[in-house]
């Protein structure tokens, strides 16, 4: 079989005229219109042995199975292929069997999740129902001893160690020499110094019969806002069972690799708060890098086969961007290796509508750190909803000066009682006056802890833009364009000893993005 034969829109109807094939290194996808029939290749990689005709119809036959329970009305039937008179045929009921495909109902391809995120059509909400959908689904899952033993270190080992030994021949290719050590040591080390927590992820029910595939490429989102996650892992068990964390880290990390980050800290931040997972965001990093390692991996498979130029280039560069952003995971688990390690205290710094709370989202989630924001403790301590909004005028009502200096002392006592239990903080505020930020200094240098102020800038047009989304948004900020206009002039500029890192929040490139984080993480590194 391949993509040459399977090219006869014939073999899946005599009333189909035209198809088009989609290819990965394991399988064709035949697209004909009404269905898709997905035909697996004869390869053996060790990890996936599809090379007998026995063995693609067993695992047709498990894809139908375990994709049914998130795509029960997308995955029809498992079909032979048979070589007849008139050539090869879907369900002709003569000749020989010589394959077998998984029948699918075809979906728009331009309703692909990932498609959508290129054209910025994801929302908070979408993430949302994504989240409903896997709590619905881990939940439901049952287990067993055997499932459980593949939370085990012993497996975890294995998985991360087959990665290294199948990645050597493309040390200098898609992986620099230096990112593959500092990957392999780090991993390694990781594992070596969490043995009791792998095993309390096994004791409170964390592993199971997760689906292995979860990213964008595998959703689809209709026009009326209807989720289908499809296309799980049905080859290797031990790609499936996994800790929970394993599986929507997955997508965590395909959405930071796809510049998407304040969807991904979304995704986590939604999926703890209804899963009530309090230990997530400790193996949260390993399993990002894993993932992310995993798919540089995959990618550099299929360099083994025949190419163009210019398509082998493209795949050694997403390999590699895969590989780099493994390695960024590596180095944030690789923090929680030395438990003699001081907390580190982010304090937020910026006009109203600069981003802040945006990268501050997504620090809590690098770093596993609580995150303190002004919006929410000021109204709590004025017994509001967080959500309700208070529109006084600048510097009167909830936001007097008074009432200024009670909210940024409380934020500061929180933080206080976290940094002593050895949590990193997050402080989430403007920040504009001196004092306030003297405060936090103070505080953190009574505990020796560093603290490292991230300052949000923002190009007028952006802030504007972002003001009229959030007067339609669910939003706890009552920041609004008249007092961004008048904080300028209140703002005290910060003090060139202070440990400052600054982001433009207007320049979305994946490429600064990283850099910033990066850059971070060195300062981080130094504490």
């Amino acid at each position: 079989m391949n993509k040459e034969i399977l090219a006869d829109p014939k073999i899946f109807g005599e009333n189909i005229t035209e198809t088009s094939i989609l290819e990965t290194h394991i399988s064709w996808v035949v697209l004909t219109g009404t269905y898709a029939f997905k035909i697996k290749k004869p390869v053996d990689f060790g990890f996936l042995d599809f090379s007998t005709l026995e063995k693609r119809k067993f695992y047709c036959e498990e894809e139908l199975r375990l994709n049914r329970r998130l795509a029960p009305n997308m995955y029809v039937d498992v079909v032979p292929i048979y070589d007849t008179k008139e050539g090869l045929r879907i369900s002709a009921r003569e000749g020989k069997i010589v394959d077998y495909a998984v029948k699918m109902i075809q979906f728009d391809q331009d309703r692909l999740m990932s498609n959508l995120l290129k054209n910025h059509f994801i929302r908070n909400e979408d993430i949302k129902n994504i989240v409903k959908i896997l709590k619905t689904f881990y939940s439901n899952l049952s287990s067993s001893d055997k499932i459980k033993e593949f939370g085990d270190i012993s497996t975890i080992t294995k998985n991360t160690e087959e990665n290294f030994e199948q990645t050597q021949n493309v040390i200098g290719l898609t992986i620099s020499k230096e990112t593959y050590e500092h990957i392999k040591d780090s991993t390694r080390a990781f594992i070596k110094s969490h043995e009791s927590l792998f095993r309390q992820r096994i004791k409170d029910g964390h592993i199971k019969d997760c689906h292995g595939d979860l990213h964008s490429g595998n959703m689809v989102i209709d026009k009326n806002g209807f989720i289908t996650i499809f296309d799980c892992i049905e080859f290797n068990e031990r790609f499936r069972y996994s800790d929970v964390a394993a599986d929507i880290g997955f997508l965590a990390m395909d959405l930071d690799y796809q510049n998407f980050p304040s969807h991904s800290a979304y995704l986590i931040h939604e999926y703890i708060k209804r899963s009530n997972d309090k230990t997530l965001l400790e193996v949260l990093n390993f399993y990002k890098c894993y993932r992310a390692y995993v798919r540089g991996k995959v990618l550099g498979f299929m360099l083994s086969t025949d190419l163009n130029k210019k398509t082998e280039k493209k795949i050694i560069a997403k390999a590699n961007k895969y590989f780099e952003l493994s390695s960024y995971y590596a180095d944030l688990f690789s923090c929680t290796v030395d438990t003699n390690r001081k907390p580190i205290l982010f304090l937020m710094h910026g006009l109203a509508g600069t981003g802040k709370s945006t990268i501050a989202h997504k620090i809590s989630t690098d770093y596993n750190a609580i995150e303190i924001g002004t919006d929410i403790v000021r109204k709590k301590m004025a017994g509001m909803n967080k959500y309700q909004h208070q529109y006084d005028e600048f510097g009167k009502g909830l936001y007097s000066s008074e009432k200024t200096d009670d909210t940024y002392r409380e934020v500061i006592k929180e933080a206080e009682n976290h940094l002593q239990k050895g949590k990193n903080c997050i402080l989430n505020g403007t920040f504009l006056q001196k004092k306030h930020r003297d405060w936090a200094l103070d505080m953190a240098t009574q505990y020796g802890v560093k603290m490292i102020i991230v300052h949000c800038t923002c190009n007028e047009e952006d802030i504007k833009e972002r003001f009229t989304e959030r007067a339609v948004e669910k939003s706890v900020s009552d920041g609004r364009l008249d007092i961004y206009v008048k904080q300028k002039k209140e703002y005290q500029p910060l003090h060139e000893n202070d440990i400052v890192m600054v982001i433009n929040t207007s320049n979305n490139s994946y490429e600064h993005r990283m850099n910033f984080y990066k850059t971070l993480y060195s300062l981080v590194e130094k504490a």
